[in-house]
């Protein structure tokens, strides 16, 4: 029986062209096996009012297993609601079916508990829709898993159609639709935050086994809705992938757009109302619609309810084998192309091999490269979006120059392979409601009054590094915010003049000082050797927030070793500070350069 079931799989696939490029056959199974496991995560800074406590989410990972777990035994669909089978039962009754008859239709590949492989994999983050579970996909995110692909997706308590909470079984909440749509884009983020903290975590099992720059989202329905949320705020996110549903503001995050054309929940209007996100994102992005898709053709409903229609059910639909395949083959293209920067992934993107059942489209699509393994494996093609980093200048005491130090410094920056560098002489471009397209902010000025921007334009800032921007503040800017605490708290340490008129923060002369690496394994400054600087070393800095020091030196002023250089983190967004800089003379020094260089990209989230 179960031969005659994967043949009944198999076999459409085979009649239709097939899905591959070059060799590759997208729609098929890694060489991984796939691990499976049930984690539960507690956000402890939102109250849920569903669960009676903080925020709780059933969370499932699917990963790339050790070889041995490709003999296991493999998961069932019962065994992800755990203890509450009855439950379970009741749930898939409300689909017209039983347990037992899911069970012998929902094929997983998943063994539960297997070792993760070693190495260092991008990290997928899946979103259910309205009343779905975070199985309803199984097929995709073991697929991806199988390709090498860390997949998480959680119950979105309250909105799922049963969570499975250790303190009892949550159905869906039919009156919680609004409080569903504020919170879910927020359980993705805080997903991203737990798995990147258990990552870094010694003794985690997931240790080191994510790379926390290959981030992408998908989602179906509401959770299609669900991932362009995130992407509007979630800069830590390289690639969107919302299935059924786009709708939002425009964002220039490379974007997968699935739609079906048979689509009865959405309807015209819906896929109408898809289509005009699509146009209006700025970032390299494709459409894919199914000319047979209905709203379920992109998720397992049909091993739930094989006669539940819009998609499942077979007549006018494109058979679910086939709909799976097509989603299957483009999802790993997609994510292979703009987390791995694989070119041939690329090309595949731009070629149908289906007309009669594919509408493929595509818009603001960088030159690919060549094909090469090299080309295929660097993490610099041209095939991802260029990073955009906004300078902002226009104000200091007399003796910083910013009219020649802002040139020197936008040259620095957007030399070969460099990001796009935009220099604003005006601090109050800050308040302009537009930071979220920068990759990462550079702050060269001091903001003496009159010329401070306001309350709006501190806001925006905290809001955009917390938010996942990156910041990098450049000798006098430690003094750009004169007076506001947060700043002190976002950058670490800041230059105070006087308190109660006792001089606090200083300086000695000008001149030659020695300067040591304390961190050569850091990004911002890898390569670097210790080094004479021909500068100001600013001293008796104040702030009692965490700070990772890069560089230090020995201080007249002070008499103690101070920080040059250091990094720390303000809500997912990264921070790079240093006290060097003072004149050209200063910025000419190579290691200057190189921390600059090195220290703005990894801000703006490239190691």
């Amino acid at each position: 029986m179960m031969i005659i079931r994967a043949l009944l799989v198999i076999l459409p696939a085979l009649s239709m062209p097939a899905l591959s490029a070059a060799g590759k056959d997208y729609s098929a199974p890694g060489s991984y096996p796939v691990g499976v496991r049930t984690m539960v995560l507690v956000d402890q800074d939102r109250e849920d009012s569903y669960s009676g406590g903080p925020r709780t989410l059933v969370t499932e990972v699917w990963y790339p297993a050790v070889e041995s777990a490709r003999s296991g035994k493999k998961t069932t669909f019962s065994e992800f609601f755990g203890k509450y089978q009855a439950e379970a039962g009741q749930f898939v009754d409300h689909f017209g079916g039983k347990l037992s008859e899911v069970e012998g239709r929902f094929r997983c590949v998943g063994v539960r508990g297997a070792a993760l492989r070693p190495g260092a994999f991008p990290l997928l983050v899946f979103s259910h829709g309205n009343g779905g579970i975070r199985h309803q996909n199984i097929f995709q995110v073991e697929h991806l898993a199988s390709h090498g692909y860390i997949v998480v997706s959680a119950d979105h308590t309250g909105n799922a159609g049963l969570a499975p909470l250790p303190s009892g079984a949550l159905p869906y909440d039919r009156s919680g639709r609004g409080r569903s749509a504020r919170n879910r884009p927020r359980d993705v983020s805080f997903l991203i935050t737990e798995l990147l903290r258990r990552n870094a975590q010694a003794g985690s099992w997931l240790q080191k086994s994510i790379d926390s720059e290959r981030i992408g989202i998908l989602g179906h329905s509401f959770g299609g809705f669900t991932v362009c949320k995130v992407a509007e705020t979630d800069r830590r996110v390289k690639a969107i992938l919302p299935m059924t549903v786009g709708y939002g503001r425009k964002t220039s995050v490379p974007m997968l757009l699935m739609l079906g054309e048979k689509d009865r929940t959405m309807g015209v209007a819906g896929n109408a109302v898809a289509r005009l996100y699509y146009q209006g994102c700025e970032g390299p992005k494709h459409l894919l619609s199914l000319k047979r898709g209905g709203h379920f053709s992109f998720t397992d409903m049909d091993a739930i309810a094989p006669s539940f229609g819009d998609g499942i059910g077979g007549g006018e639909f494109l058979p679910s084998a086939r709909a799976k395949s097509v989603v299957n083959a483009y999802s790993l293209a997609f994510f292979d192309h703009y987390l791995r920067a694989d070119v041939q992934s690329g090309r595949y993107l731009r070629t149908n091999p289906d007309e009669k059942e594919i509408l493929l489209k595509s818009g603001n699509l960088p030159k690919l490269g060549k094909s090469s393994p090299a080309a295929a494996s660097s993490s610099t093609q041209a095939a991802t979006v260029k990073k955009k980093v906004l300078i902002v200048a226009g104000d200091d005491v007399p003796a910083h120059d910013w009219r020649k130090t802002t040139p020197h410094l936008r040259a620095l920056l957007s030399g070969k392979d460099g990001p796009e560098v935009i220099v604003c002489e005006d601090p109050a471009i800050l308040a302009g409601g537009g930071l979220s397209k920068y990759d990462a902010i550079v702050l060269n000025f001091r903001n003496p009054p009159p010329r401070d921007p306001g309350l709006t334009a501190r806001k925006a800032l905290a809001e955009y590094v917390k938010a996942g921007g990156g910041l990098v503040v450049v000798h006098f800017a430690i003094f750009a915010f004169p007076g506001w605490e947060e700043y002190r708290h976002i950058i670490g340490r800041v230059w105070v003049g006087r308190v109660s008129g006792k001089k606090i923060s200083g300086h000695s002369p000008r001149g030659a000082f020695d300067v040591k690496v304390l961190d050569r394994d850091h990004p911002a400054v890898a390569g670097l050797e210790d080094f004479t600087a021909d500068d100001e070393l600013y001293s008796k800095l104040q702030g009692v927030d965490r700070i990772h020091v890069l560089l230090d030196a020995l201080s007249e002023y002070s008499g103690k070793r101070e920080p040059v250089a250091w990094t720390r983190s303000y809500g997912k967004g990264r921070v790079l500070v240093t006290v060097l800089g003072h004149d050209l003379k200063s910025r000419e020094v190579p290691a200057f350069k190189t921390l600059l260089r090195q220290g703005t990209a990894w801000a703006a989230g490239r190691d």
